[in-house]
């Protein structure tokens, strides 16, 4: 698959030296921000190459930061690198999003549990604010939406005191958006409503319901993109 548009701002070319501080770490920071973005909004596709010559023309970067950026990625699983391609986007695949929504499943009960144990006014309050600002987006809005959803699910479990348990649902939210962003375009689910129900039960300390409901969330987020995965197959044999 190849990238689509480059559409990011430019910055100045500078090679980084690494564990250097300064200009060059910045730029670092600056590109691996805007690589990780794409690969996660899927500008940059499943599966296509990151040549550095491509990664300089497209961000406007130096060889150097973008090298130290692709080993960053790469540590972090969504950039592979092999001695016969380079570096490359990692793919999508359809059993390791089964085994993302299982494991996400199972974290977000946890965190959800334990945040709503320990819910103080304030926390109620953020729930709140994030919900009205997602209520002025839609999926098909991009970037807008997904700030706002990603903040309302991080302000339900904000009272969960579990620092590697939140670290591990961050890092399951980041991949699942790869998968959830395949059928962003396509998808007519009502996503508020869940959402909405989500937040009456965390409202209502409701561990029960919000465990229930968080699994069913989850689980169609990973139906529809199933779906999509084998409609794609069965075209190839089509």
């Amino acid at each position: 698959m190849t990238a689509r548009p480059d559409t990011t701002t430019q910055a100045e070319s500078l090679n980084a030296v690494p564990g250097e501080s300064g200009p060059a770490t910045m730029l670092t920071e600056l590109v691996w921000g805007q690589m990780r973005e794409d690969i996660l909004t899927g500008a940059l596709e499943p599966g296509s190459r990151l040549t550095i010559e491509f990664l300089k023309r497209r961000y406007k970067i130096g060889a150097g930061p973008i090298r130290e950026a692709l080993w960053r990625l790469s540590a972090e699983a969504f950039v592979k690198s092999s001695s016969h391609r380079g570096f490359e986007v990692m793919n999508v695949f359809r059993d390791e999003l089964v085994d993302v929504i299982r494991l996400r499943i199972m974290l977000e009960q946890q965190a959800l549990q334990e945040a709503i144990e320990m819910g103080t006014d304030a926390w109620e309050a953020e729930i709140l604010a994030c919900f009205h600002r997602l209520t002025k987006h839609k999926q098909v809005d991009g970037k807008a939406w997904d700030i706002w959803h990603q903040r309302f699910h991080d302000a339900l479990v904000a009272t969960c005191r579990a620092p590697v348990l939140q670290q591990l649902r961050r890092q399951l939210f980041d991949l699942s958006s790869r998968y959830r962003n395949l059928t962003r375009s396509i998808s007519s689910r009502d996503d508020l409503e869940e959402h909405r129900a989500l937040m009456d039960a965390c409202l209502a300390r409701d561990v029960a319901r919000a465990r229930l409901l968080i699994a069913d969330h989850f689980e169609l987020t990973g139906n529809l993109v199933l779906a999509t995965f084998d409609q794609q197959r069965n075209a190839q044999n089509a």
